[in-house]
């Protein structure tokens, strides 16, 4: 999935499928992976993480740290 994905969406941002486990301080892709690439805006970067976020993707194709009780689309993609 990326941005020409993303860009069919009708909010701003979808869900990435990528939350974060404060227990274990890391990203992880909900399939249970570790997550080996990024494409964080640039203010995300610096960004303090909490427990209790998940990431999204702008249409853009750059990814935001969101607490993930936040309503959003999500694109299901094979």
């Amino acid at each position: 999935m990326g941005p020409k994905t993303a860009k069919m969406a009708d909010t701003e941002f979808v869900w990435l499928g990528m939350r974060y486990t404060c227990t274990l301080d890391l990203w992880f892709w909900v399939i249970d992976r570790l997550v080996c690439y990024d494409n964080w805006a640039q203010q995300e970067k610096t960004r303090q993480v909490h427990c209790g976020m998940a990431t999204v993707m702008e249409r853009d194709g750059e990814w935001y740290k969101k607490a993930d009780n936040e309503k959003f689309n999500f694109i299901c993609a094979k």
